[in-house]
């Protein structure tokens, strides 16, 4: 059964934390602690194309100069990753064949990904629409976003004791839907309740990802908050 998803009566900024009993079937998530909710890497066994190929050391994969940290992309992470609407370039246009090019060298069969303000990692495949068996700088910011807007269950929101961190996430997630000029979509995402993005709070803004050899998983998403420059 899905788990209880956290919604906000927000119509009086004083009332009390509520919890939506119907969930949307599109971003429905099970009902378990934090610490269980894992997701797994494809596997890649005989029907893999790397069933006979070994997977290059972590230290040896060389992350795409646009992926890395100190990217100069700009991308807010609440929005579609559209290219040259949503993720842009300061000096100019984006090409098309990036999306297509690997976002390694080597190029690797799958990625996780950790953020510091989450508790989830993010799992990055090659897209089912892809032609390639490697993931791509597509992939990428397809899977990150597709993470994020992931709902939040009852189960997972009362797993943040930190009552700071709270009033943090529920500030971002009225930041997220009052900023929707259509009325129509405004309603649906303020009742759709919290999204996984809204955990970053301010921090939304792509800042690239570094190397993480030792960590829970094998790269650590980098975000901040957004500057002037990046204000609508």
């Amino acid at each position: 059964m899905p788990g209880k998803h956290v919604h906000f009566d927000l119509e009086e900024e004083a009332s009390p934390i509520m919890y939506a009993y119907t969930p949307s079937p599109a971003f429905s998530t099970p009902s378990l602690p934090i610490s269980e909710i894992n997701i797994t890497p494809p596997t890649l066994g005989s029907g893999s194309p790397y069933h006979y190929k070994p997977l290059p050391e972590l230290s040896a994969v060389v992350l795409h100069t646009l992926l890395s940290v100190g990217s100069p992309l700009s991308y807010d992470l609440t929005t579609p990753p559209v290219p040259n609407a949503a993720i842009r370039h300061p000096f100019y246009p984006i090409a098309d064949t990036l999306w297509d090019q690997p976002a390694t060298n080597p190029p690797v069969p799958f990625m996780e990904v950790e953020c510091a303000l989450l508790p989830w990692k993010i799992t990055v495949v090659p897209s089912q629409h892809s032609r390639h068996t490697h993931v791509t700088f597509n992939d990428i910011f397809g899977a990150i976003y597709h993470s994020l807007r992931k709902q939040v269950t009852e189960a997972e929101f009362c797993q943040v004791k930190s009552s700071t961190q709270r009033t943090q996430i529920e500030s971002a997630y009225k930041r997220r839907y009052k900023r929707l000029q259509d009325y129509s979509h405004y309603e649906r995402e303020r009742d759709s309740g919290l999204r996984r993005v809204d955990f970053l709070g301010e921090s939304v803004m792509f800042e690239g990802l570094s190397c993480n050899i030792d960590g829970r998983a094998q790269w650590t998403l980098l975000t901040s908050r957004p500057k002037a420059s990046h204000l609508p």
